[in-house]
C-alpha cells in the first residue's frame, strides 16, 4: 500500500510564473527556488533571452514556469514571446506572476520596468479582480548603498501606485553570489523562500486558453511615465514617501549574501 501511494504522481496545485526582458535573472532565481538547475540561466548578449519557449518544471505541488525575454530583438520574436507568455500563465491553477527589472549602475532600467508593468496592467485588464499575490524583483542593485536602494525603490512604488497595481516587490544585490553567472544555485534566504508560498485564492487561477490584449501605446505611456520617475526621484527624493503611504506594497529584501 505504501508502495502504491508513493508511486502517484502529485497534482500540481499552484503555479507560479517568471516573466522579463532578456538578461533579468528570471531563470536563476527559479533554479535558487527548487534547488537544482532546471532552466538554462546566464548573462544573455545581444538582446537575445537564453529561454527559448517556456519551460515548465514541477517541484511538489508548483508547476514553476520560465518563460522567454519579453523584449527580445526582432520583431516576430517579441510577439512571439508575448504569446508564449498568454499561453505560460493558462494554467488553469491559482497562479502567481513574478516579473523581474534590472538595474545598471544603481538606475532602473526604464524599458524592463515599463515591460513588466505593461504586462501586469493588461492581466489587471483581463481579471480587475484578481488577488495581490503578485511580484516585482528588481535584481543586481548595488549592495551597500541605502540610498541607492531607497530610490529604486521609490521609482518602482510610485510607477505601481500610478497604475493601481497591488504587489511585493523584492530586490536582489549585485554582490549576491552567482546571480551574474552561467547555471549556479546560491542558497536562498527566508524572505525567497515567500516565493513559493501562496494560497489556493480562486481569484487567483487563471483559466486555460487566455489570449492577453498587449497595447503597444500602453506601453509607450508607462515608458514615458518611468522615465519622468526616474528624474523626478533623483531631484526629489522625499516624492517616494506617497507611494509608501499607499499600503499596497511591501518590500522585502531576497539577497542571501
Amino acid at each position: 500500500m505504501s508502495q502504491r501511494k508513493k508511486d502517484i504522481p502529485i497534482q500540481p496545485k499552484r503555479a507560479i510564473v517568471a516573466f522579463g526582458n532578456p538578461g533579468t535573472g528570471k531563470s536563476a532565481v527559479l533554479n535558487s527556488m527548487v534547488g537544482k538547475t532546471v532552466f538554462q540561466s546566464g548573462v544573455a548578449y545581444n538582446g537575445t533571452s537564453l529561454t527559448q519557449h517556456r519551460q515548465i518544471h514541477q517541484h511538489g505541488d508548483v508547476l514553476v514556469i520560465d518563460t522567454p525575454g519579453l523584449q527580445e530583438a526582432g520583431e516576430n520574436k517579441y510577439k512571439k514571446n508575448l504569446d508564449e507568455f498568454s499561453a505560460a500563465i493558462s494554467t488553469g491553477l491559482p497562479t502567481r506572476l513574478i516579473g523581474f527589472v534590472n538595474t545598471i549602475s544603481g538606475r532602473v532600467v526604464e524599458s524592463d520596468l515599463a515591460a513588466v508593468l505593461t504586462v501586469f496592467s493588461a492581466v489587471k485588464k483581463k481579471f480587475p479582480k484578481r488577488a495581490n499575490e503578485d511580484w516585482i524583483i528588481i535584481n543586481r542593485v548595488p549592495a551597500g548603498k541605502d540610498h541607492v536602494l531607497e530610490k529604486v525603490i521609490n521609482i518602482v512604488m510610485q510607477a505601481c501606485f500610478n497604475q493601481n497595481l497591488g504587489v511585493y516587490i523584492g530586490f536582489i544585490n549585485h554582490s549576491a553570489h552567482g546571480y551574474d553567472q552561467d547555471n549556479v544555485l546560491f542558497e536562498l534566504n527566508e524572505n525567497q523562500k515567500k516565493l513559493m508560498d501562496f494560497e489556493e485564492k480562486l481569484e487567483l487561477v487563471i483559466p486555460k486558453g487566455v489570449n492577453l490584449q498587449f497595447d503597444e501605446g500602453v506601453y509607450k505611456k508607462i515608458l514615458l511615465l518611468v522615465a519622468c520617475l526616474v528624474v523626478a526621484v533623483v531631484l526629489l527624493p522625499e516624492i517616494g514617501a506617497f507611494a509608501a503611504t499607499a499600503g499596497m506594497i511591501s518590500v522585502l529584501n531576497l539577497s542571501s549574501g
